[in-house]
Order: structure tokens, then C-alpha cells, then sequence
């Protein structure tokens, strides 16, 4: 082979390659060293440097004395493990609630029993309803006692120095097998959390006698099987997600709208929807109802279905529960974590909208007014406020050698006008959005009005709202016979009051802020300044009960005779019952309730009430089939006329049974005296008679409005 420059080269490369990987090992030996002996100067104060050296017939003291530790570490850990790292948490001042778990520093695992407190490792410190310079904190302890205290570490430590007496119990055990055991000073521990468990050195001066034998002792060590560092670490990772990423808010608020798509009474009020139907009656809700489905229904179930990515119980699911998934960037494969909210825990709940007045809750009927109000447009936009802890559990199979090892704590999660909390600022998200224009900014309220009331009587929780047609705003209550108004002016400025039927008031109130007190404008009737005054007559909606009873049209004889006596409508039978208040003014706000009347039913309640007043009351009756008697469908029997047979279809399913229309005026006598009103509908043909029906009687179908205007008198409803 010919050699030349190349090989050179090639020999000096394998020279220099040689020296590089010489020289690499003496720096990882250099570095080895020095890892060493870094980590043996750094061992904490009282760490074991050289084993003492112990005669074996001494081996027995030192075992009980290290099983005791051990037993006694095992009993701190187990306790910090239930409450959120902390053996003591009323030590710290980790002090909880039972009756409002959200305005504690820890919760109640079982709320008679102060010492199941959890610590919240994350929650909003501040008051529930606090607005302004809010805070959110941590009860999180730290895990080594070079961090500060309260810490892991130190806890234990103290418990372990305070507790060992009772599992020595002055080494009465000992005394049996010969031992004589002298304490020669206090124990004192110090506790090591590493990687993977919990050492525990223990400085603990004792003199033992045996028969002729005697020793002076001080160290001991033990251990315990609990990976208390990792958990601590995992746990801190899902805080801190949980605070940068509120993934607790963000479920709670999937719920809240999963379960208000629309409006619908037996779920909750939607967080937006808009309904154009003139025809459609509106939803309403109670808001202690929401709570209680809330706190009893949604939360307990539906908490449970969080998880964290790439634990043992991770479950890969797909479509909307995928949204439940904790995103950790670290696998930890062999811990199973739990999340849980218990029914016991009251939670703190408000709703606030345009449609909120108290405890009651309906579309945004104020902001319906004028111009429009012919559109049938109900406007359901409420916000939630919620707050309610939540119990994570973290757990080992094999911490405490197999036995299996749990690690709790506490989040909260803080959701305030359909957002999650935000605890970086000094205030709180407002919990109502601005509309469409400034009007309804309460920082824009000017006009500082009384209004007195001219009739009726205005409750203490009434609520005003006035604007301009689709911008009415609620303003809050009247303080001391004042409220501040907006500035509206034009043709469409309207004054309502929650829970009251407003009956007269200027037709239009226009609220003037830019004009003086004394400018003349001011003098006139529709127009309010500032400290002006504004005489309206209200009258309170009175919340009745109604039943529906019928008066039937039944066949006797061959003939058809109206029954005047009043019958209970069947168990398969419901009355869908509209009342409407015919208006006095046009500038009065509509009043209309639909209810629907079941059978089986003692009664049912109209909202948002009644007032006084001339109303009209349509009244349709529904037989359901199949019915009490097992038919399945109701049969006029064939004819021959005029020597043709005649046939008419049977009626099945459901149908309609009879409607009634009446005008009526409801005193005021009559509804403050009355908790019931029971209105009458006229069935025709009256199911008494369907086993005697022939083509000939297809007459007395639809016959119930003639038969409801001729008896009209004993149609009328009755008061009880």
C-alpha cells in the first residue's frame, strides 16, 4: 500500500482521539470525587459518620429502639398524608370551616371532626365576596427544613422527639429479657427526606446493663418506605398547573354550560340564550334550586372525572370528558390520582343577571319594552359565581413496602361571572360584562332619585331597572327611598321594579345628569334630575297556586247533557293553562304565564305571581291514552247513513279534550285572601261517555267553547 500525507494524518487523528479519552476519564474520576465528597460535606448536622460499634447481646435494644422511630415516623407520615402535610395543622394556624369550607385554610373531610382538616395548597384567601385588592393564596408547607418552616421535615421531626416515649414505654419489653435501660438525656431527631423514602437519625443518649455487661449508646437510624419527596413534587406540579392553567375553573364552567344549554326549568339558568317566540312561555328557576343542583347533582359526580395525564388510572378517553385531563409534562406511571368533591361540602354559589331578583330567577323581561316588545324576544344571560374545594388524593401501591401510601391535599376552584378567577390583579373580573353600549356601567350612574310609591307596597329586596328598550339595566335597590339612575333620554326610557307590576309613572322618564337641579326641563313631569323625584304606583306579584278542575259534557240516554258539578281531571289527563293581563296603559309591561296542570297533581304555581287586574285565561284539556281503563284508543262506532257506512277514524295517543277561554277580573281581595285559584275547563266529550260514542257524536268534539260561553257562570273560578 502507498502511503502518503493521508495516513499521517489518520495516525495523528487516533493519537489525539487516545489522549482525549485518557484525559476524559481522569475528569469523570476528578468529578466522581468530588460529587463525593461534596455529598459527605453536606450531610445534615447529626448524620452518622461511623457506625458504633454494638456487641451483639446488645443488638436487641438497638432494634427496638430503631423500630420504634420507625413505627413513630410511619405514624407522622401517615397523618401528613391525610392532611395536606401537616401533622398539626391548628399549629399553623390552618384553621377550617365546616359551615363555609371556602373561607377556611383547610377543609373538613368529615365536618364534626376538626382533626380531618385538609390544607388547601391553593385558594382564594380572601373573603367570597371580596371585590377589591382580593388575594389568593397557599397552605402548601415546605418539604426540608432549610427551605423554612412549617416543613416536612421539621414536623416530623418534633413528632418523632415527641412521641417516641410512647412507643418505648420506658422499655418495659426489655426489662423482661434483662435489660436495664437508663435514659441519659432527651432524643432529639433529625429527619432526611430523600428520593426515595424517609431517613431518620436519632440522637439518643441511653446506658443498657446486662447481667455483668454495660454500654452507653446515643445513635440510632431508620427508615420508612414512603417516597415522600416525589409526592410532595407531584403534587406541587398539579398546583401549579392548576394555577397557571385554572383546569378546576375551567370543568367547573364546562358544567355550568353543559347542563344550561337552554332554558329549561329542570336544569340550570343558561349562561346566554335568546328565544323569539311569542307563543313560548318563559323558563324560570329558583336560585337555591341551581345551588342544590349544583352542590347535590353535578359537582359530586363530575369532579371525579378529572384525571392527570400518564398516571396508572389515567383513561384515554376522547370527544368532551378529554377536557377533564390535567396536562403534567412528567410521566408518573405508577401513582394512581384521585379527585373528588363531597356533597357535604356546602359550596358558595350566586347567580346575577338582569332576570335575578332574590331567590327568583326569569328572562331579562325589563329589557322588553316598547318599540319591541311584540317581537316575543326572552333573553336569558345569567353569571355564576362558584367556589368549592376539591380533594386530591395521590397514591403509592408500593410505598410502606406494599401496604400502599395516600397523599392529600386541597385546591379550590373560584369561578366569578362565568370566568375563572384571576388572583394576579387587585380586583376581581366584573361578574357583568359590558353591553352593548355604557349605559348600564354603574361607574356612569349619575342621577341620585327618590321614588316614592303612591300604592302597593314595595319589598325591601325589590330591584329597580330602567334604560332604554333592549337596554334596560338593573340598578340595585332603593337605599333609604333613593337609587342612582343612569342617563337615558328619549321616548324609550322606562322604569321597572323587580317582584311589582309598575301601573303608572311617567309614560316615557327621561334622566337628565347634565342639567342643574333648577333648570326648568327639570320641572316637567317625564323628565329627573339629579336629587329629583319620581312618584310611581306599584303593586306586589302575588305568587298563587292554581288547579284545574272540569265540567263535562256527557252522553246519558242517547242525549248530551252538560254536568255542572265539578269533576278532578284523571290521572292521565293535564290542563296547559295561559293567563295574560289584559293591560290598562300601553306602556305597561306584559304579563303572561303559562303552567301546566297534571292530573295527579294537588297544584301548581304561577310565576312570577298575580297582580290585580282584568285578565284572560285560556285553558286546553289533554286526555292521554293509554288511560285508567286500558284503552289504547278511543272509538266512534260506524254508521250507515243513507245506506252508506260511516267511518271516522279512532282517536289515539294524545288529544285534545276541550279548551276554555274566559275574561275574568282578579280583585285584590280576592288574591290576598286566597292561597289557591281553581279555574274550570269543559271536556267535550267527557271520557265518561267514550264507550257510548257513534259517528253522529263527532259533533260534541270542539263543542267545549260554545258550552263554556252558555254556562258561563259556572265556569267561573273559585278562591280557596
Amino acid at each position: 500500500m502507498v502511503c502518503k500525507r493521508g495516513c499521517r494524518v489518520l495516525a495523528s487523528t487516533r493519537a489525539q482521539t487516545t489522549l482525549f479519552i485518557i484525559l476524559g476519564i481522569l475528569l469523570l474520576g476528578g468529578v466522581t470525587l468530588y460529587i463525593v465528597s461534596t455529598e459527605r460535606l453536606s450531610l445534615p448536622e447529626g448524620q452518622i459518620e461511623e457506625q458504633q460499634e454494638i456487641p451483639s447481646q446488645f443488638n436487641a435494644v438497638q432494634v427496638f429502639v430503631e423500630n420504634c422511630a420507625a413505627k413513630v415516623a410511619e405514624e407522622g407520615l401517615v397523618r401528613i398524608g391525610q392532611t395536606g402535610g401537616y401533622i398539626e395543622p391548628r399549629r399553623y394556624g390552618i384553621a377550617s370551616d365546616p359551615a363555609e369550607p371556602t373561607e377556611g385554610r383547610a377543609v373538613r373531610f368529615d365536618p364534626s371532626n376538626e382533626d380531618t382538616a385538609i390544607a388547601y395548597w391553593w385558594h382564594f384567601k380572601s373573603n367570597n365576596l371580596c371585590t377589591k385588592n382580593c388575594q389568593c393564596g397557599s397552605e402548601r408547607p415546605n418539604l426540608r427544613k432549610n427551605q423554612g418552616e412549617p416543613s416536612i421535615e421539621g414536623q416530623l421531626g418534633r413528632y418523632i422527639n415527641e412521641n417516641l416515649g410512647n412507643c418505648l414505654q420506658g422499655f418495659r419489653s426489655l426489662k423482661q429479657d434483662g435489660f436495664v435501660v437508663q435514659e441519659l438525656g432527651p432524643a432529639t431527631s433529625n429527619v432526611i427526606v430523600a428520593g426515595d423514602g424517609v431517613s431518620v437519625i436519632l440522637n439518643y443518649p441511653i446506658s443498657v446493663v446486662l447481667e455483668n455487661s454495660e454500654i452507653s449508646m446515643k445513635q440510632f437510624t431508620a427508615s420508612v418506605n414512603v417516597p415522600i419527596a416525589r409526592l410532595y413534587e407531584f403534587a406541587s406540579k398539579i398546583t401549579n398547573t392548576e394555577i397557571k392553567y385554572p383546569f378546576l375553573e375551567r370543568w367547573t364552567l364546562e358544567q355550568v354550560t353543559a347542563f344550561g344549554l337552554g332554558p329549561d326549568a329542570e336544569a340550570l339558568p343558561p349562561t346566554a340564550a335568546s328565544v323569539f317566540d311569542p307563543s313560548k312561555k318563559p323558563e324560570y328557576w329558583q336560585k337555591s334550586d341551581a345551588k342544590n343542583l349544583m352542590q347535590f347533582s353535578i359537582l359530586p359526580y363530575y369532579t371525579q372525572f378529572l384525571q392527570v395525564w400518564r398516571t396508572s388510572n389515567y383513561d384515554e378517553r376522547g370527544g368532551y370528558y378529554q377536557k377533564a385531563t390535567v396536562p403534567v409534562n412528567e410521566t408518573y406511571a405508577d401513582l394512581k390520582v384521585t379527585f373528588e368533591y363531597l356533597s357535604w361540602w356546602p359550596i358558595y354559589f350566586d347567580i346575577k343577571g338582569r332576570g335575578v331578583r332574590g331567590d327568583f330567577i326569569g328572562p331579562e323581561t325589563a329589557g322588553i319594552t316598547g318599540l319591541f316588545s311584540w317581537l316575543g324576544l326572552q333573553r336569558y344571560n345569567f353569571y355564576y359565581d362558584v367556589s368549592y374545594p376539591v380533594r386530591i388524593d395521590i397514591y403509592d401501591p408500593a410505598a410502606l413496602n406494599n401496604r400502599g401510601y395516600h397523599f392529600m391535599f386541597n385546591l379550590e376552584s373560584n369561578v366569578r361571572g362565568n370566568k375563572p378567577l384571576n388572583c394576579t390583579g387587585t380586583g376581581l373580573p366584573a361578574t357583568l360584562p359590558p353591553t352593548g353600549t355604557l349605559l348600564c356601567d354603574p361607574r356612569l350612574f349619575c342621577a341620585n332619585v327618590s321614588i316614592a310609591t303612591s300604592s302597593g307596597n314595595l319589598s325591601q329586596d325589590a330591584e329597580i331597572a330602567y334604560g332604554h328598550e333592549g337596554e334596560a339595566c338593573s340598578v340595585g335597590r332603593i337605599s333609604a327611598g333613593k337609587v342612582s339612575l343612569p342617563q337615558c333620554v328619549g321616548s324609550g326610557c322606562t322604569l321597572t321594579v323587580s317582584g311589582h307590576e309598575v301601573f303608572s309613572s311617567p309614560q316615557s322618564l327621561s334622566v337628565r345628569c347634565d342639567l342643574p337641579e333648577n333648570h326648568a326641563m327639570c320641572r316637567q313631569k317625564n323628565v329627573v334630575c339629579n336629587n329629583g323625584k319620581v312618584s310611581v304606583s306599584v303593586e306586589p306579584y302575588r305568587a298563587k297556586n292554581i288547579a284545574v278542575m272540569k265540567k263535562r259534557n256527557i252522553k246519558s240516554g242517547g242525549t248530551w247533557n252538560f254536568d255542572a258539578s265539578p269533576a278532578p281531571l284523571l290521572k292521565n289527563e293535564y290542563a296547559v293553562v295561559s293567563i295574560q293581563k289584559i293591560k290598562e296603559a300601553e306602556a305597561e309591561p306584559d304579563l303572561f304565564a303559562t303552567v301546566i296542570y297534571y292530573g295527579n297533581e294537588s297544584s301548581v304555581e304561577v310565576l312570577p305571581g298575580l297582580v290585580p287586574g282584568k285578565y284572560t285565561v285560556s285553558i286546553e284539556l289533554y286526555y292521554g291514552l293509554p288511560d285508567a281503563q286500558g284503552r289504547t284508543y278511543v272509538e266512534f262506532k260506524d254508521k250507515i247513513v243513507a245506506g252508506q257506512k260511516v267511518h271516522i277514524d279512532p282517536l289515539t295517543g294524545v288529544f285534545n279534550e276541550g279548551s276554555t277561554t274566559l275574561e275574568l277580573v282578579l280583585s285584590q281581595a280576592d288574591l290576598d285572601r286566597a292561597q289557591q285559584i281553581i279555574f274550570y275547563a269543559v271536556s267535550s266529550p267527557d271520557s265518561a261517555s267514550f264507550d257510548s260514542l257513534d259517528v253522529e257524536d263527532i259533533s260534541q268534539v270542539g263543542k267545549s267553547e260554545i258550552l263554556a260561553a252558555q254556562f258561563r257562570a259556572s265556569i267561573e273560578p273559585t278562591y280557596r
